[in-house]
């Protein structure tokens, strides 16, 4: 079974459809959102007005900073349908579920393109998630938590490692 082609690897595909949700396989609403930043254009996301879904691109920006400022717009009818395993809107693969960044509400990621599902539930949870202040140290095992993440990914691709 083939999958069908990422933005990545054909870019003409990017938003030429409506994307099913990586959850409940409704389509999916794009939404405008002002740059978290205040300094670039705003982005567009996917949002499941089924199931409250949202999925970002890995592009769009800091995902933390992006929930934030949707959660507020969440559709509060969404019939928070059961979520089936993700997959991917764009590269059609499994979605691995993953604390965010070792320690926040488990979130799902495409190992593909790195876009990221965000289930009705977990919107306001990866909102309210707090990182160390920039400048200052990860927590302790942050890092290698990352390395191992890294290491598992690429062996698993059958990278080095």
């Amino acid at each position: 079974m083939t999958s069908p082609p990422s933005a990545w690897q054909n870019p003409g595909v990017y938003r030429a459809r409506a994307r099913p949700c990586p959850g409940c396989g409704q389509p999916m609403e794009v939404l405008p959102v002002d740059d978290p930043s205040g300094e670039g254009d705003p982005v567009e996301i996917d949002r499941c007005a089924a199931c409250g879904g949202t999925f970002f691109d890995f592009f769009d920006g800091e995902p933390i900073a992006l929930a934030a400022g949707t959660v507020r717009d969440a559709p509060p009818s969404a019939s928070r349908l059961p979520l089936r395993a993700p997959t991917c809107p764009d590269c059609g693969i499994p979605m691995e579920r993953r604390a965010y960044l070792g320690e926040g509400p488990e979130l799902a990621r495409c190992e593909g393109c790195l876009g990221l599902f965000v289930g009705a539930g977990e919107l306001a949870s990866l909102a309210q998630t707090q990182l160390a202040p920039p400048g200052e140290p990860p927590p302790d095992g942050w890092v290698a938590k990352l390395v191992a993440w890294a290491a598992a990914v690429t062996s698993q691709r059958g990278g080095p490692g």
